[in-house]
């Protein structure tokens, strides 16, 4: 019996003892649980406050958070962010990396740019990612790359220049990375076949963004570090030309000053028909140096391209450098003609009138007063005295001067008006005769066009060209049968211009012309005004990483090369 207690109260013992550790260790999982619990509820409050932060600088309303391939524990987290970010009035989506292409082609169309957030947490995600990057333009979205502590492109040791770029990253990509924990955002771009990351922002929960860049994408990205760029030029002087391994002429110039400024080299390629190229439909592409541009053979084209709404459908095209209006130049006589009437043009009308008005009233106070004292036939007397009235307005005096009082009276105002009234011509006719009057051969364009004694020439290739081409307005399409034959066409501005002064032709081009050829015109000609605006440029082709650079550039350095001697843009 005492056994059978002793055992009976062991088993109580042992089944209490079991109860103690087991409670014990429910209560220890439980505190680890909510201690992770609210270590993840904290990483995600911080994460979305980075997030946040970032969208209020970016000043973007869509927002897409991408999953990695694997990171279903994620969900959860990008599912909270979605409501909060929803809460705020942001347009927000969670998806996976592999459907980033459909994201890119649904959205591309969109005029705000949307902010790609990518969780990276494996190699995986990574590999993945730059499959997705390599079929979409990366330039478009704005990213932000939150990477988990096993992401290699988060690593400390691929921070700096020169590294590479497995997400085929371009010049104008805006991409953010940074690692939680960290506090430090940086800034990654490509630059040729290589990545470059610098120090963006520090970032902690407490004062969020700080050392922030604030200046333009393109002040803190202002070197080329000595990239070769391809460029496409014409031998078309004042604009562009190439002597001596150095581009000439306005836009040459400009494009020099770019290379100098942004460290980078280029390779000039003169387009082969020199021209800027125009569409030709029997071969189905573009002529000239938008041929270049459209086939990948150049980067830029140097020289003053025309905007037209034709080539931007291929290429692209810089911010206007000169804005003019198109005109149709015509030589004009070089010496003074003056016409026998020009004699006429000295008094107005009026001015005639009142002089015939004068001269009448003499003529027939003198001839009332002389048959009152003297009977005589009136119409021998009123010839008589116009004759003497005529004599005095002609400055040669009279034989006989009447005795009355009166007669002389009437004499003496006519020798005063007659001295008043030479001295006014004699200025007049001497100012017109020293002045020599340079005539235009027309006063518009409808008188130009019904001229059938004058051709119409523009350079060849050129937007111009185009213009006159495929116009279906009536006035351009009159223009277009006055044309010179293709094989006649000028290549150049100078060629043109010698044209002009040599022919009777029109050069219709933009009046820039004026302002940079300046005096080396070889005669004087004048212009019609056309009323077609337009803008002149540099071409690029279609998404080019560098537009963006050239643009911000040439607002600057523009103005500087039309300070040292060429003038301002009409």
């Amino acid at each position: 019996m005492r056994i059978c207690r002793f055992t009976q109260s062991s088993a109580v013992d042992h089944l209490q003892r079991m109860m103690e550790r087991l409670t014990l260790f429910s209560f220890l999982f439980i505190s680890l649980t909510i201690n992770n619990a609210n270590i993840v509820s904290s990483a995600r409050q911080e994460n979305l406050e980075l997030i946040l932060d970032i969208i209020a600088v970016i000043q973007s309303h869509n927002i897409f958070l991408f999953n990695g391939v694997n990171g279903t524990n994620n969900w959860n987290t990008l599912q909270w962010m979605f409501r909060q970010c929803s809460k705020r009035g942001l347009a927000t989506a969670v998806l996976t990396i592999p459907k980033l292409p459909e994201v890119m082609q649904f959205h591309y169309t969109d005029f705000q740019r949307p902010v790609f957030v990518i969780f990276l947490s494996s190699i995986l995600d990574e590999l993945e990612l730059a499959r997705a990057t390599k079929v979409v333009n990366v330039a478009f979205p704005i990213w932000l790359l939150l990477c988990e502590n096993d992401s290699r492109l988060c690593d400390p040791q691929f921070h700096g220049s020169n590294l590479p770029n497995p997400l085929g990253l371009t010049f104008n990509t805006e991409m953010l990375m940074t690692t939680p924990n960290d506090g430090i955002i940086f800034e990654v771009y490509g630059l040729e076949d290589k990545a470059i990351t610098r120090k963006w922002a520090t970032w902690d929960l407490g004062n969020g963004l700080s050392q922030l860049h604030y200046n333009s994408i393109y002040d803190r990205r202002n070197n080329l570090r000595g990239t070769t760029l391809v460029v496409t030029i014409v031998n078309d002087l004042p604009f562009v030309g190439y002597k001596d391994g150095q581009l000439e002429g306005y836009f040459g110039e400009l494009m020099n000053e770019l290379s100098h400024e942004l460290n980078f080299r280029m390779r000039v390629y003169l387009a082969t028909d020199n021209a800027y190229g125009t569409w030709d439909p029997e071969t189905d592409n573009w002529s000239g140096m938008i041929g270049y541009l459209v086939n990948g053979w150049a980067e830029i084209g140097v020289g003053g391209f025309t905007i037209t709404t034709t080539r931007m459908k291929d290429v692209d095209f810089s911010r206007g450098v000169l804005s003019s209006m198109d005109r149709l130049f015509l030589k004009i006589s070089n010496r003074a003609t003056i016409h026998w009437t020009a004699y006429l043009r000295i008094f107005i009308l009026e001015g005639w009138n009142c002089i015939g008005t004068i001269t009448l009233l003499a003529c027939a106070f003198l001839t009332l007063s002389r048959l009152s004292r003297v009977k005589s036939s009136f119409f021998n007397s009123l010839l008589k005295n116009y004759l003497r009235v005529l004599r005095i307005y002609c400055l040669q005096g009279s034989l006989d001067l009447p005795r009355e009082l009166s007669n002389r009276i009437a004499y003496f105002v006519i020798f005063l008006s007659a001295w008043v009234f030479n001295a006014v011509y004699s200025a007049f006719l001497i100012s017109i005769i020293a002045l020599p009057e340079y005539n235009i051969p027309f006063s518009d364009m409808n008188q130009f066009i019904n001229d059938n004694s004058y051709k119409l020439t523009v350079v060849a290739k050129s937007a111009e060209y185009d213009l006159f081409a495929i116009s279906m307005n009536q006035t351009s399409r009159h223009m277009w049968t006055k044309m010179e034959e293709d094989a006649l066409l000028p290549t150049s501005l100078k060629e043109a211009i010698q044209k002009v002064c040599n022919q009777k032709i029109g050069f219709y081009v933009t009046d820039a012309l004026n302002s940079i050829l300046g005096d080396d015109i070889p005669c004087h000609i004048a212009s019609l005004e056309s009323g077609h605006k337009n803008s002149l440029a540099f071409g690029i082709s279609q998404n080019s990483p560098y537009k963006g650079l050239i643009n911000y550039q040439s607002l600057f350095q523009a103005p500087e090369i039309r300070g040292q001697g060429n003038p301002e843009s009409t």
